[in-house]
């Protein structure tokens, strides 16, 4: 190991400038003589001439052994050091860990580790680690030598997807959408010039039903989980529905931590996923997808959960791009086929046999794919979005604009850039009708825009407010008022 590391230079030995016996040099069968000597009578001076030991280090001992006759003259090189054993030990099983995961530590990004670990422990640290915000150069070959299970090795590139055997087939995507009872009815044929014209629908309003869906890059998808709006669930509620769907009840007929859980035992039943044949799971950030149960569960089974960024989903979520329209299309027109020869209010119970039929209109190969496809995901094409389609998203609405505000410090940038001799091509100048006219209009632009922006700025979505509590029922109770008074 030593060999190995003076090999690679990073053994540093400093050099010494005088021929002064090294302080701190100890050997622990010459001490204990040497303190006894001067302990019968004898000087510090001499003793240290005689032995060959260090003054200072020999006076230190002296001073020891006079305050408590049991010490033991031998060295303890561990106080110099800045972490532990035990904290040596976690950080070396963090190293080997990362290499396991195919994402080793350099020796640099290994030095950075270690202050920020003696930072987050509060341990004293030389004046240098704070000053660069690393750790020193003497103290990586020094922790290695401590470390025999370490070693300074030369990676082999491995491909991401053979690393973690994530092939198209066991890329899945996630996503929950709400049918309803009353269905947005499809465009008739109706005469000419007519304001008003209707279409048959069960009622007004309608219940929600939420539909949970997941597919895989190659345009296989899983039966649909379906949540119902009620306290207690009944298995004629999915009759007629997709073979091997699943349905569940819940009171608000949402997705929670509770039916997500079941539907990872759904997703895990039909897919066969296992640490052996591991999958990635692309989904949203809903709290209840990343709550540790649901983590647990996933880590044991070998489901990688990855979430979409915000505000993302309408443009990463494969569902959301190439499935879910075409399903609500083709759910709408089932019902208006449905109501034609079922002359009576749909209710819930009806929903999973009329899902059936458009469930195998838009779960097609070619919609499922042309989702992974636009999304950038499968083939994988991270140019896949420009900066204009991502504009609504991003903080900063043009990031190609220079800010007014900092154009004269651009320009002295520019300035100071082009003064100080760098090559650069020196492009033809063509000559320009009126430049004092377009100058001073490209200025009112600027200047007009920033105006715009600080009368009216362009809006950004607020914190969600969750609503606790029922409302309050005024008129029921000044109803009921009236009935007790007469």
């Amino acid at each position: 190991m030593h060999q190995f590391l003076e090999e690679l230079n990073i053994v540093y030995h400093k050099k010494r400038k005088t021929n002064r016996l090294p302080r701190g040099k100890v050997n622990e069968n010459e001490m204990p003589a040497a303190v006894n000597a001067v302990l019968n009578s004898s000087t510090v001076y001499r003793v240290s001439k005689e032995r060959g030991i260090n003054l200072m280090t020999l006076k230190r001992y002296v001073r020891k052994c006079q305050l408590n006759p049991y010490t033991v003259c031998k060295p303890n090189f561990i106080t110099m050091q800045i972490f532990t054993n035990e904290e040596e030990t976690s950080l070396s099983d963090y190293l080997l860990r990362a290499s396991k995961l195919h994402y080793g530590l350099s020796t640099k990004t290994n030095r950075k580790l270690a202050y920020e670990f003696a930072m987050t422990l509060s341990k004293r640290i030389p004046k240098s680690w704070k000053s660069l915000q690393i750790a020193g150069k003497q103290w990586l070959p020094g922790f290695m030598l401590r470390r025999n299970e370490l070693s300074l090795r030369n990676p082999e590139a491995t491909n991401f997807r053979l690393r973690h055997k994530f092939q198209p087939q066991n890329i899945y995507n996630v996503d929950e959408t709400g049918l309803t009872t009353v269905q947005k009815p499809v465009k008739v044929i109706a005469k000419k010039g007519d304001k008003k014209v209707g279409r048959i629908t069960s009622a007004e309003r309608g219940t929600l039903v939420t539909v949970c869906c997941a597919v895989n890059a190659i345009g296989n998808s899983i039966p649909p989980f379906f949540i119902f709006p009620r306290v207690h669930f009944k298995g004629s509620m999915i009759n007629g529905g997709p073979p091997g769907c699943v349905g569940v009840a819940n009171p608000s007929g949402w997705m929670n931590v509770a039916t997500f859980l079941e539907w990872m035992k759904h997703f895990i039943q039909n897919v066969k996923c296992s640490p052996a044949n591991p999958v990635l799971l692309l989904l949203d950030n809903h709290e209840s997808h990343v709550l540790i149960v649901c983590l647990d569960l996933a880590k044991k089974n070998g489901i990688t959960m990855l979430s979409f960024p915000l505000h993302c989903s309408h443009k990463l979520q494969p569902l959301d791009r190439s499935v879910y329209g075409p399903l609500k299309r083709y759910y709408n027109a089932a019902c208006d086929d449905w109501i034609v020869s079922n002359p009576r209010p749909m209710t819930i119970y009806d929903i999973a046999s009329v899902v059936r039929k458009a469930y195998a209109q838009a779960f097609t190969l070619s919609n499922i794919s042309a989702g992974f496809t636009v999304a950038g995901i499968e083939p994988f094409n991270p140019n896949i979005f420009s900066d204009n389609e991502i504009t609504a998203i991003t903080a900063n609405p043009f990031p190609g604009v220079v800010d007014p505000v900092h154009a004269p410090a651009f320009n002295q940038s520019l300035m100071s850039s082009l003064s100080s001799g760098s090559a650069c091509s020196v492009l033809p100048i063509q000559p320009i009708s009126d430049p004092g006219n377009q100058l001073s209009s490209v200025s009112n632009n600027i200047s007009h825009q920033a105006s715009l922006e600080k009368l009216r700025p362009f809006p950004k979505a607020g914190s969600r407010k969750s609503i606790k509590g029922h409302k309050r029922q005024r008129l029921e109770y000044s109803q009921t008022l009236l009935f007790e008074m007469s």
